[in-house]
């Protein structure tokens, strides 16, 4: 009787050459999932018309032309600014273009497509949250409830269902004032856990409080039970303070105190009427902290336990891949990436074929412009910037 194989390893290879935000792709080896992410946001990318509606060169000329209008010039110079808006638009392609994989960045300046992608897959938190909500989801519970005990007092029943931060769970609750990461319920025990991600940006002054409203707002309008149990788990790129969680809980209850209410997305007086139930969220929460490598620790750990073949490979699969993408992303402020697999044993380690090349990231930040925003990249704003910039040309031709 053969005997079951373990599945190849996933595999990305190295950064191509000209494009360092891509990776090599070899069809004898077997890729992340996380790679149907990265197909999106190229779908995204190179198609703005696919989120605007309209392509990008039809809406310059449009904004030209109303720009010309509105300023009471006819357009016979909409070519001649066309040319000039575009002359620009490559120097600043160029400016921004990386050279390697972790290249540093800071711009207000319009991205190749290619940077656009490097930048969301190797920096960026809120594309890590996506990639962290589909592994939650498809995590088998009895998988996700393990490693949830590892970080708070839970028992072995019931079902977690995972939510993602997207408009319909927003709409769904009327939950204009909480953006939240993700969310873990168990119906059967009515507990919600908060999982908040972070790479660089720290754990914000209101965020706790206002987790803790959160739960008090859905109890409230009839969207959980009342009396829910709330515990908040933050995941982050570097360790905390012995000291950290009570500080922060004690931050938390001072902010409530000092009535610094979220100031959009409440009708006017109802954040009083969830005070009292806040705090008594505040007092009996369980707040834990851990880092990315822990987490990749884990479940590196856990892929042991799985038997390789029939159904459960997909769970190995699941968590082998997450693992991998989870070793692309890099903090900028530690100046390292979130997770490094522990080095095999000897008589673990993966063919000299197989084995996924090491890359250094330079850790000297490259001289660029300001500001991170994708968006510029896909062309979301692209209307009010050329707004901007053809009544500077106008004002410059006058």
């Amino acid at each position: 009787m053969n005997q079951p194989q373990t599945p190849q390893k996933t595999v990305l290879g190295p950064p191509l050459e000209k494009h360092p935000g891509l990776s090599t792709i070899d069809l004898s080896q077997p890729s992340p999932w996380g790679m149907g992410l990265v197909g999106l946001l190229k779908w995204l990318v190179w198609a703005p018309e696919n989120i605007v509606g309209k392509r990008k060169t039809p809406q310059i000329e449009q904004i030209i032309r109303s720009t010309l209008k509105e300023v009471g010039q006819d357009d016979q110079d909409v070519d001649a600014l066309i040319k000039t808006f575009y002359d620009e638009y490559n120097q600043e392609l160029e400016e921004t273009k990386a050279n390697e994989p972790y290249d540093l960045y800071k711009s207000q300046k319009y991205l190749h497509p290619v940077e656009a992608t490097r930048r969301m897959r190797y920096f960026s938190e809120d594309f890590l949250n996506k990639e962290f909500d589909i592994f939650c989801s498809l995590l088998p519970s009895a998988t996700l409830n393990r490693y949830l005990q590892t970080h708070f007092q839970l028992g072995s029943e019931g079902e977690w269902f995972v939510f993602g931060n997207s408009n319909d769970l927003e709409f769904s609750m009327s939950m204009l004032f909480m953006q939240i990461d993700t969310l873990a319920y168990n119906p059967e025990t009515n507990t919600l856990v908060g999982l908040e991600l972070k790479i660089d940006a720290d754990l914000g002054q209101k965020q706790v409080m206002k987790y803790c409203m959160m739960v008090a707002y859905l109890e409230q309008t009839g969207k959980l039970p009342p009396n829910t149990t709330f515990k908040l788990l933050v995941i982050g790129a570097k360790p905390t303070t012995s000291n950290e969680h009570a500080a922060t809980i004690e931050h938390a209850k001072n902010v409530l105190e000092q009535k610094e209410y979220p100031k959009r997305g409440l009708k006017a007086g109802q954040a009083e009427t969830l005070h009292a139930r806040t705090d008594e969220l505040l007092s009996s929460l369980e707040l834990s902290f851990t880092t990315w490598q822990d987490l990749g620790d884990y479940f590196a750990k856990q892929l042991k336990e799985w038997n390789h073949t029939g159904p459960a490979e997909s769970c190995y699969k699941l968590i082998d891949g997450f693992l991998v993408t989870l070793h692309e992303k890099y903090s900028r402020k530690q100046k390292q990436r979130l997770y490094t697999p522990s080095p095999q044993p000897e008589s673990n380690k993966q063919p000299e074929s197989n084995k996924q090349p090491a890359q250094q990231p330079p850790l000297t930040e490259k001289p660029q412009a300001t500001s991170s925003s994708f968006w510029l990249g896909l062309g979301v704003g692209i209307g009010a910037t050329m707004l901007f910039y053809v009544i500077a040309t106008l004002l410059m031709i006058r």
